[in-house]
C-alpha cells in the first residue's frame, strides 16, 4: 500500500447532511464548506480547535447540527473535474455535472428487495464486481444481504428533493436531503443494502445484526467503506447510516478502515480536490 500523508488543515472544516425520500427511507450525501470556516456561514458554527491524533483527525465543534438547514449551505460548491474517478469526493460542497451518467453502469448478480428492473439496480461495473463477492462471502457465512438502491441520475434525486420540499418543509429537505448533484448514489459506487430481520429497510437498527456487523467489519476488504459511521457523526454531521457502502478500491477501503478515517477526512487531511 502506498502511504498517504495525513496533515493538520487550519481554519477549515466540514459537515454533512443526509438525504431521504419516501420509497428507499432513507439515502445519503455529505457536505463540506469548500475550506472555509463554517462560522462564514449563518453565523451558526464556530470550529474551536482540531485535535490530530495521527491516525483520526478530531473536530471539536461548539455548535448544534440544526444549523445544516441553512438552504444557502451549498451556495458557493465547486463542479467535479473528474466524476469518473473511483475516489471522487461527493458532498454539498463538491457537486457532480448535471449531466453526468457513469457509461459503464450495469446490474450486480445480487438479491434485490424488489422484483422490478429499477435504475437504482445499476452500479459502475467495478463497484458491481466487488459487491458481487461481498454479498456472495456473506452468504457463505449463512448471512443474507439485500440491495436497495444504488445509481440515482441527477433528475431522480431532483424530484426526491423537490418531494421532501413540498411535503415536510425546507428545514427538513435541506437537513436530510441532497440537492441534485450532490448525492453519491450519481456516481455509480453506492449501493444501499439491508436485510429480511429489519423488514428489508434502511435503518440504522442493520448495524446491530448479524449482517451489518460482518459489513461493517469486513467491507474495506472487498474495497466498500461505511460513508456515515455511528462514531462520525460530530465529523459529518450525518445520522448513522450502516446501509450506506460506498466503493472507492480495495487500497483506500483498506487505509480508511486502518486509520478510522471518512473520505472526507482524507480529503481534508491532504489537501487534495476532486
Amino acid at each position: 500500500m502506498k502511504k498517504y500523508v495525513v496533515g493538520l488543515l487550519l481554519g477549515s472544516a466540514f459537515l454533512t447532511s443526509c438525504t431521504s425520500n419516501s420509497s428507499e427511507i432513507i439515502v445519503s450525501t455529505n457536505a463540506h464548506t469548500n475550506n472555509q470556516l463554517i462560522a462564514s456561514y449563518n453565523e451558526a458554527l464556530n470550529t474551536q480547535n482540531f485535535v490530530n491524533n495521527t491516525q483520526e483527525l478530531s473536530y471539536i465543534i461548539n455548535n448544534e447540527v440544526e444549523s445544516l438547514s441553512n438552504p444557502m449551505v451549498d451556495k458557493n460548491s465547486t463542479l467535479i473535474q473528474d466524476p469518473n474517478d473511483i475516489e471522487v469526493l461527493v458532498n454539498k460542497g463538491y457537486q457532480l455535472p448535471e449531466d453526468y451518467r457513469p457509461d459503464d453502469l450495469v446490474v450486480p448478480d445480487i438479491r434485490f428487495s424488489f422484483d422490478e428492473y429499477d435504475d437504482k439496480m445499476l452500479m459502475r461495473e467495478e463497484a458491481a464486481l466487488a459487491i458481487e463477492k461481498l454479498f456472495n462471502d456473506a452468504e457463505r457465512e449463512g448471512l443474507y444481504l439485500f440491495g436497495v438502491s444504488g445509481f440515482r441520475s441527477y433528475q431522480r434525486q431532483k424530484s426526491i428533493y423537490e418531494w421532501n420540499l413540498q411535503t415536510r418543509g425546507e428545514e427538513y429537505t435541506n437537513q436530510y436531503s441532497a440537492k441534485p448533484g450532490h448525492s453519491e448514489h450519481q456516481t455509480g459506487l453506492v449501493m444501499d443494502i439491508t436485510c429480511q430481520s429489519v423488514g428489508f429497510a434502511l435503518t440504522d437498527a442493520l448495524g446491530h445484526t448479524p449482517e451489518g456487523q460482518w459489513v461493517a467489519a469486513n467491507a474495506y476488504k472487498y474495497g466498500f467503506v461505511i460513508s456515515y459511521p455511528e462514531d462520525k457523526t460530530h465529523i459529518t454531521g450525518y445520522s448513522y447510516e450502516p446501509w450506506h457502502i460506498r466503493y472507492v478500491g480495495n487500497e483506500l477501503a483498506e487505509y480508511l478502515t486502518e486509520n478510522d478515517m471518512t473520505l472526507d477526512e482524507y480529503y481534508f487531511t491532504n489537501g487534495l480536490t476532486p
